[in-house]
């Protein structure tokens, strides 16, 4: 596989990961020489107002349950943005997509992608950033040392309120670890925001996790918090949250992020093994 010398690797060559097996390219053949340089997911209806050029965008159809025919739109909205994929999960929200957005597609030069339903978006957004990262050896650099710095403060014991700071200095976000009885370990620029969440909006934040991002209406703003399981228990798990506000989230920032979480899904299951064992 040939990766482009920016950063990126080409749409055609999704189709070369073992995740994307089984996906079908059902439109916008013309832009499948477009480099990826992220990859996102999005599911709420002003999808638009967020992405950014270059992303390869996947989505389960959850916004558009009631109506796929906003697909079209969609299509030509996200392709002016400089969105260069679109990645459709169907069967759970959407049972087929209409003709009219593969038409659509065609016409932006935008690869509309249909991925089958047992995808799992955070294996995929992991395999391609780690791809789209191959080139880019200083990013890869400094990735590693994030991690590396993490696992120290947890092999030093240095707790989960230093890990969750450190996190936040690292990707310039604030973080918050939430067990499943919603009590919360926050890094220091997420206190504000955890004062003004009330039940229902942890109940959100926790319902959106499927869907890996939500919006969360706080103080009369919108927030974008990006929602990922750190626990190996599906009906009880604890969540990392990433609250996006000021600058961007890059790639290396989300890696960061998916590495934090498994490092802290090791230190939960050791905490758990403690308790029992006392």
């Amino acid at each position: 596989m040939d990766y482009d010398m920016r950063g990126g690797l080409a749409v055609k060559d999704l189709f070369d990961i073992p995740h994307f097996r089984e996906a079908i390219l059902l439109g916008g053949e013309a832009g499948l020489e477009k480099t990826i340089s992220r990859v996102n997911v999005m599911e709420v209806p002003d999808v638009a107002d967020w992405v950014r050029p270059g992303e390869f965008l996947m989505t389960t159809g959850y916004p558009f349950k009631d109506d796929p025919d906003t697909l079209v739109t969609l299509i030509a909205e996200l392709a002016q943005k400089g969105v260069v994929a679109l990645g459709l999960k169907t069967k759970r929200f959407v049972d087929a997509v209409p003709e009219a957005a593969v038409r659509a597609a065609d016409r932006c030069g935008m690869p509309l992608i249909e991925l089958p339903p047992g995808t799992a978006f955070s294996d995929v957004v992991r395999e391609v950033m780690e791809r789209v990262l191959v080139s880019e050896s200083k990013e890869l650099t400094v990735l590693q040392g994030r991690v590396q710095r993490l696992s120290r403060m947890l092999l030093h014991g240095d707790g989960l309120p230093a890990f969750m700071n450190h996190l936040q200095l690292m990707i310039h976000h604030p973080v918050v670890l939430l067990d499943p009885e919603n009590r919360l370990v926050a890094s220091p620029d997420a206190e504000r925001y955890c004062r003004l969440i009330d039940d229902a909006g942890w109940h959100a934040l926790r319902s959106a996790r499927d869907r890996e991002a939500s919006v969360l209406q706080v103080a009369g703003s919108s927030v974008r918090v990006r929602v990922m399981p750190v626990s190996a228990d599906p009906l009880h798990p604890y969540l990392l949250l990433v609250f996006e506000e000021g600058g961007g989230y890059g790639i290396v920032d989300s890696l960061t992020v998916n590495w934090a979480g498994r490092l802290l899904g090791f230190e939960i299951s050791n905490m758990q093994a403690r308790k029992k064992s006392r």
